[in-house]
This record gives structure tokens, C-alpha cells and sequence, in this order.
């Protein structure tokens, strides 16, 4: 990939009650050494911690300010890009710090024609917190954090939208995010299945890291129920109907579970299901037994 004065990456960060984080990551965004052109685009969702407030006070030609009602994360980045200038689109959060040069060692990749995604590695704020080298699905069928240390620039499983990084002409022909996922979680394990069921790869690069603030809690609601409907409007779009029964016996017990199969049952859902079943090279028992995780 030739590097012009034009911009190069567009990097995307959402935002929803981030209090002093958002001002924080965008300016050590700014001093971290890079030679890559990019823009910011800032998706303020909805805050009412005013925390987006600062940037309506600068001006700077690098960043731009959408402001939402509350779309959620999935349907905030896919306002934000198409607004994007980038040939490469760089999902972060509003609570990452990156190490010097990162964005060089990401575009660097796409030097090589056949690679479409790539992630960094996830360090935490607190040094206690192990780094995080992509995820994968357990035996429930629940994401977890792959933490064994990945020494060379290789294709993993499934990824967190933060750091996620893609040809903008990708996410074009994946059809970006899910926006039927509700408020928050699942749409970047969403994205990470259907790129690897439609023929693409993802990619993790070592050699780059990235901080990024755990938390146990969101700094608005997140009704588990909206959870539960997200992990089964994962299953009925992409898994078998093993793996789908396997997936309403983990989340049967819960409350409220019949509301959440009816609102499931009266969604888009069959007809995602139906769309990507024609489009896609691959099934998820491909999937499960190339990377070995069933």
C-alpha cells in the first residue's frame, strides 16, 4: 500500500458516558508518534455525562464529532464510516492508550494484498491484567480471551471490535456490523464469523499493543436480557442447529428468556440467516473444527 499525504486510516472511536477516558485516548492518539495520515471520527451515542463537550470547543481538521440518540456500538460505527475518508478503517474505544508507531505496524500489514483484517495485542490499564491475544469460543459457546502469548503475526479465531483493523472496501462487502444487535456485545464476534465464513482472514500482529481499560461494569444500562438476545441472535444466524439448542439450553434458565425467544422469532433473524447461507463459503462446522475449539 502506497502512504500519500492523503488520509490513510480512518480511526473510529464510540463513545457513550466516558467521562475524562475520551478526551484522554484522543490525545495520547495525538502524541503517539506515528507518519500514517488519519482522521478521528468521534460517535458520541447518546452520553449524558457531556463527556464529548470538549470537542465542540476545538476546532481540528484531524477530527470530526457525530452525536447520537443511543444507536449502539454496532450501528454507531457503521454511521461513522460512512463518513470516512480512510482506505483503512481502525475501530477503537473511548478508553485505549497506543504504543508509539502503532498504526504504522497495522497499515504495514495491508502491504500484502491477501490480508483484509488485522488486530493488536489488548494490554491492560492495570499491568496485573494478562494481555490479551484475540478470543475464541468455549464449550458454552461463550467468548473468552485468549491469553497465550502469540509470538508471530498469525490468523486467530475471533477478535474485539477494539483495535480491530480493515479494509474499508471489506467491511464494505461484509456489510459492516450487525445493527440488530441490542445496545451492546456480540456484533464484533458477529463480524469476526461472517468474515471468516465469507472467505476472509483475520490476523493478529504482535508486534503491536495496545492498552485498554477493563471494566466489570458499562457506564450506562445493559439489561442482561438484551445480552441473552444477542448471543442467541448470534446462534440462529450463524450456527447449526446443534449448536443452536445448544445455546438455548445455556440461556434457558434465565429470566425473562420467553420475551427474549419471542422478540427472536419476530426479528430479521431467518432471513439474515437465509442470506448469509447463500453468500457464505463456509458453515460454522468449518469454522469450529479449523480452529479446533468445539
Amino acid at each position: 500500500m502506497n502512504i500519500s499525504k492523503e488520509t490513510v486510516a480512518s480511526l473510529i472511536i464510540t463513545s457513550k458516558n466516558e467521562g475524562h477516558n475520551l478526551k484522554q485516548t484522543i490525545e495520547h492518539i495525538q502524541i503517539t508518534k506515528t507518519n500514517i495520515p488519519y482522521e478521528i471520527i468521534v460517535v458520541d451515542d447518546g452520553s449524558t455525562d457531556h463527556s464529548a463537550n470538549f470537542l465542540q470547543d476545538v476546532y481540528d481538521s484531524q477530527i470530526s464529532l457525530i452525536t447520537t440518540n443511543g444507536l449502539g456500538p454496532a450501528a454507531s460505527r457503521n454511521l461513522a464510516v460512512k463518513s470516512a475518508k480512510g482506505d483503512i478503517l481502525v475501530f477503537l474505544d473511548a478508553h485505549m492508550i497506543p504504543c508509539k508507531y502503532w498504526l504504522e505496524k497495522l497499515i504495514r500489514c495491508f502491504e500484502d494484498p491477501d490480508v483484509t483484517v488485522v488486530a493488536p495485542v489488548i494490554g491492560g490499564f492495570n499491568p496485573s491484567h494478562p494481555d490479551v491475544y484475540g478470543l475464541h469460543l468455549d464449550n458454552r459457546l461463550q467468548p473468552r480471551w485468549v491469553t497465550q502469548a502469540m509470538e508471530e503475526f498469525s490468523p486467530v479465531p475471533l477478535v474485539g471490535a477494539a483495535g480491530l483493523t480493515i479494509r474499508a472496501q471489506t467491511f464494505k462487502e461484509i456489510e459492516g456490523f450487525d445493527g440488530g444487535f441490542k445496545i451492546m456485545g456480540l456484533e464484533d464476534i458477529d463480524l469476526c464469523m461472517r468474515l471468516w465464513l465469507s472467505g476472509y482472514r483475520i490476523y493478529l500482529n504482535p508486534e503491536v499493543r495496545i492498552l485498554h481499560k477493563f471494566r466489570n461494569s458499562k457506564p450506562y444500562p445493559v439489561l442482561y436480557e438484551n445480552i441473552v438476545y444477542n448471543y442467541l441472535r448470534l446462534a440462529f444466524k450463524l450456527f447449526s442447529e446443534e449448536r443452536i439448542a445448544r445455546t438455548i439450553e445455556a440461556t434457558k434458565a434465565v429470566a425473562n428468556f420467553g420475551r427474549v425467544m419471542v422478540d427472536i422469532i419476530g426479528s430479521d433473524v431467518w432471513e439474515q440467516r437465509l442470506v448469509l447461507n447463500k453468500k457464505c463459503k463456509y458453515n460454522d462446522d468449518w469454522f469450529f473444527a479449523y480452529f479446533n475449539m468445539d
